[in-house]
């Protein structure tokens, strides 16, 4: 299990990143932005959002669960900045695998239009 990540806990840091899970973390992250630019790529457009909606599913439920453990409006005023942090932090991902997904669908639609073009001048 990885160790690193957002600690909510008097007197400790909020973000530890253990040396040695960075390249496990990266390879996750290479992982899944091969994933997005498959899914990004397939006719249907609608499964390239399938892995920045489920994250941003996964940061929401997290970001519940942690506003529900805080146990009153009191901890709120005093974690409730942080845990915005967090949140913001986590979706980091879910802005990449967006950014992958438009621009994947960019060159799609310009390879389309090229396509389009080419058989327009093969009809003429």
């Amino acid at each position: 299990m990885l160790q690193s990540g957002f600690h909510f806990e008097p007197g400790r840091a909020l973000v530890t990143l253990e040396g040695r899970e960075i390249p496990v973390i990266l390879a996750l992250v290479a992982a899944a932005v091969a994933v997005e630019v498959f899914l990004a790529l397939k006719q249907d457009r609608r499964l390239g959002l399938i892995l920045p909606g489920g994250w941003l599913l996964w940061t929401l439920g997290a970001f519940i669960l942690r506003l529900a453990g805080l146990g009153g409006f009191a901890a709120l005023g005093e974690w409730g900045r942080l845990l915005a942090i967090a949140f913001a932090v986590e979706n980091v991902l879910t802005l990449l695998l967006l950014m992958v997904y438009g621009l994947c669908r960019m060159l799609r639609r310009n390879k389309t239009a090229r396509q389009m073009e080419k058989i327009k001048i093969e009809d003429l």
